[in-house]
């Protein structure tokens, strides 16, 4: 905004320049009364529609921007440049409320790095990548809906993969979809849950099993099978058939050094 005014010259007559001179006091008192509606002396207020902070225009210390008490931004506040660090530190006991929003994290990650830290929520918690515990660089969940015969789970990729949820997906298959677990890191150990699709039953193939042979049949839902990786296959460890259902059998697959079907039926309480 600037302030327009008429410049007086030293050989003016000051008496025919009374006109001149009230003039340019009323346009002053114009602009100050434009910029105390934005900064008020009285109320100690500031109210912009905008604040650009640049460090790199004079020389600052190292706090450029500080709010003593508090603030409300009407508007999005965008901190940073998109590629550069940036960080916002928030201190004191109040945290962080977000009352009628989301928080999203477009690339980046929740960090809560105080071994006090809590993440509590009294809402629905859904996650649609992976789901990792402490101390592990990968997830430990991998859900397999099966869509067709030949899908291979590859477990090595994260390779700490602990958990496979398998469901037969297709509403086409007369005959329980089946799938093969690829190759595991030695002393990997793998639990396989099955959820009862629309088609019901699924399978795996023992193809990098050692001491069964064929498939290993999923009939309920909730059975669930433990293997562990070791030499080069993986060992059947636990079969745990789905409780309190009425279909038998549960869980069935061939033992190769026998040959015999070994079935795994629920407990009928």
């Amino acid at each position: 905004m600037a302030i327009s005014i008429t410049q007086l010259l030293g050989t003016d007559n000051v008496a025919l320049s009374r006109l001149t001179i009230n003039a340019n006091f009323n346009a002053l008192k114009a602009g100050y009364d434009a910029m105390a509606t934005l900064l008020n002396p009285d109320l100690s207020s500031l109210n912009v529609k905008s604040i650009q902070v640049d460090n790199t225009a004079s020389s600052l210390s190292a706090t450029i921007f500080s709010v003593s008490k508090g603030a409300s931004i009407l508007g999005n506040l965008t901190v940073g440049t998109t590629g550069q660090a940036t960080t916002v530190t928030v201190n004191g006991t109040g945290g962080v409320n977000i009352s009628n929003a989301s928080l999203i994290l477009t690339n980046g990650n929740l960090a809560l790095s105080n071994a006090a830290s809590l993440f509590s929520t009294a809402g629905n918690l859904s996650v649609s990548g992976g789901l990792r515990l402490p101390g592990l660089t990968t997830s430990q969940s991998n859900a397999v809906t099966l869509a067709a015969s030949g899908t291979t789970i590859d477990v090595t990729t994260p390779e700490h993969n602990k958990y496979v949820f398998l469901s037969n997906g297709s509403t086409a298959a007369a005959t329980p979809l089946s799938c093969a677990i690829g190759t595991g890191a030695a002393g990997q150990v793998l639990e396989i849950f099955h959820v009862l699709g629309p088609s019901g039953p699924s399978s795996i193939t023992t193809t990098n099993f050692s001491g069964i042979t064929g498939d290993i049949i999923f009939h309920a839902n909730g059975d669930k099978i433990k293997c562990i990786f070791e030499g080069g296959s993986w060992h059947l460890v636990e079969a745990i058939p789905a409780q309190y259902v009425s279909s038998i059998p549960s869980i069935e697959f061939t033992r190769t050094s026998t040959g015999s079907t070994y079935v795994f039926a629920p407990t009928i309480l």
